[in-house]
């Protein structure tokens, strides 16, 4: 849900990295162990790094976005998880947890759409997408050897 919020506010709406950078890394966070959270503090060094600000400004760019990400989390945490079951029980809360429900379904279907429009009519590129999904759910290989393959392979061909 979070992933196609980030593609389209730093890839088509402010062009801070290219198509490319951005499923680059995106690859590279799925390869490693860890949060998609850590994904950002990437986002955050390339893109002030594009901007000509140096390896500070790659630094301070990770910083922030971690910053950035981490901080709705912790309040939540600690301002409305003790009041949780309390705020449950109010009918406005209560019925807008389905439409935020609907939403999510509808960033996911968002993001398979973003993620998949750079293909446009390669259907090789489609037939990866399909058989390494195959892979990955009908067999027992790990995420990160199917990435290393697919690196290979894009390296060969």
């Amino acid at each position: 849900m979070l992933v196609p919020l980030m593609y389209t506010e730093f890839v088509e709406v402010k062009h801070y990295l290219s198509s490319s950078e951005f499923l680059s890394g995106y690859a590279l966070q799925q390869a490693l162990p860890g949060p998609t959270f850590s994904f950002t503090s990437f986002l955050g060094g390339i893109t002030l790094g594009n901007k000509g600000y140096g390896i500070g400004g790659e630094v301070l760019g990770s910083a922030i976005a971690v910053i950035g990400i981490n901080s709705p989390g912790i309040i939540l945490i600690l301002f409305i998880v003790p009041f949780w079951d309390d705020l449950k029980k109010i009918s406005r809360i209560k019925n807008s947890l389905s439409g935020i429900n609907a939403v999510a379904v509808g960033f996911m279907a968002t993001a398979f759409i973003l993620l998949v429009q750079p293909f446009g009519g390669n259907w090789m590129a489609y037939l990866i997408m399909i058989s390494t999904f195959l892979l990955l759910q009908l067999t027992k290989i790990k995420t990160p050897i199917v990435i290393v393959i697919g690196v290979v392979l894009g390296l060969i061909f």
